[in-house]
């Protein structure tokens, strides 16, 4: 889809409207402080995708397939596919907003990159990074698995491993930048605005259809409100007419968005241990975009056990030759949890990894699985 860069555009905090330059912060709003993001908004419409004039020397991105699921669609009685980003370069959805980010840090005049990353993120801006020769920092939990972060070394990232959560890591590194003037990379709005453009993706896939609903794992956020977004500005340009019911899965255990949505104020969660690390987060700071398409669309949200997600994906490879990462099978778990709600339905199950990622961890678990 067509994608057009325009100086029409501001940068401002979701609570409070106030603007901010790039430079000024690139994650939250430097009045309201940390945990208000801040989201990047058009002013003109354009008839098409549309993305800031200093992102025009962005590369062309690489698209996912979005497959047909024949066996999952005859079980539920809809029309299932999978949105398939475990096919991007190193293996999951962060390559998109990736781009964005190393682009723009680069277009601004920065000498390094620092970022917190449960190992998606760091292995995808290390991988552009390598190419571009631009250093990059990354901070990581000490219980990442190995096999994320094999890869971001190989690329020459710098690790700064963290006896903490995800949340901690991305505390030390908001202060590293604030010491070091690194650009700051992570869940926020630069990063949004690649990941939005897999609505696109998915609506020309679809022969310029929405789908009824799309189902997306949540750690922080930000990946489910960029789908939106992507949507909500595919509506504005008029390509579309609607935008998609949203569907938020979570792990039972570490589900701080759920929780918030059912108790109706922002929760953190008081652990993260969970088989599903890419979705291991305590502290979801874009929770309120996820509440606006919520609300907006009479989303629905469903939580999923760590035993249903390794069948799924064992399922998902066996059935239908997809390899997923246990966070990435999760829209395939909720399934079952969300079955009354999609009967003749067209849902899309945004994919988020490739199952090399925790290939060992998923065996050892099935393994327990099977010998109950």
């Amino acid at each position: 889809m067509k994608i057009i860069f325009t100086d029409n555009y501001r940068v401002q905090c979701i609570k409070c409207s106030k603007e901010h330059t790039v430079k000024q912060s690139q994650s939250f709003c430097t009045h309201c402080g940390h945990g208000f993001p801040l989201e990047l908004q058009y002013t003109g419409h354009a008839g098409t995708f549309q993305l800031p004039g200093f992102m025009q020397n962005l590369s062309p991105l690489t698209e996912s397939a979005l497959i047909p699921l024949p066996r999952c669609s005859e079980k539920y009685n809809a029309q299932i596919y999978a949105k398939c980003e475990q096919e991007l370069p190193t293996g999951s959805f962060k390559h998109r907003g990736s781009k964005t980010e190393v682009l723009t840090a680069i277009e601004l005049g920065y000498s390094e990159i620092a970022c917190a990353s449960t190992g998606n993120m760091g292995v995808s801006l290390a991988s552009i990074c390598a190419k571009k020769r631009f250093p990059l920092t990354l901070f990581v939990p000490q219980a990442t698995p190995q096999s994320k972060l094999a890869a971001a070394k190989k690329f020459g990232a710098r690790i700064k491993y963290v006896d903490g959560t995800f949340s901690q890591c991305e505390r030390e590194v908001s202060e590293y930048v604030r010491r070091t003037g690194a650009f700051l990379a992570g869940d926020y709005y630069l990063r949004a605005e690649g990941a939005k453009l897999v609505a696109g993706e998915i609506v020309s896939q679809l022969g310029h259809k929405v789908p009824d609903m799309i189902v997306v794992p949540c750690g922080v956020g930000t990946n489910a409100g960029a789908i939106m977004k992507g949507f909500d500005e595919l509506v504005d340009a008029r390509i579309v007419d609607k935008i998609p019911q949203l569907c938020v899965v979570q792990s039972d255990r570490c589900c701080p968005i759920i929780d918030s949505l059912e108790l109706g104020v922002k929760m953190t969660a008081s652990q993260t241990n969970t088989l599903c690390s890419a979705t291991a987060v305590a502290d979801p700071f874009d929770y309120v975009k996820v509440k606006k398409y919520i609300d907006r669309t009479e989303g629905i949200w469903t939580k999923v056990s760590d035993e249903s997600v390794v069948l799924a994906s064992k399922d998902l490879a066996e059935y239908e030759s997809i390899d997923c990462e246990l966070s990435g099978a999760m829209p395939v778990a909720a399934l079952d949890k969300i079955q009354d709600k999609i009967a003749n339905k067209t849902i899309v199950l945004v994919i988020t990894g490739a199952g090399y990622k925790d290939i060992y961890i998923q065996e050892e678990a099935l393994m327990k699985i099977l010998s109950k």
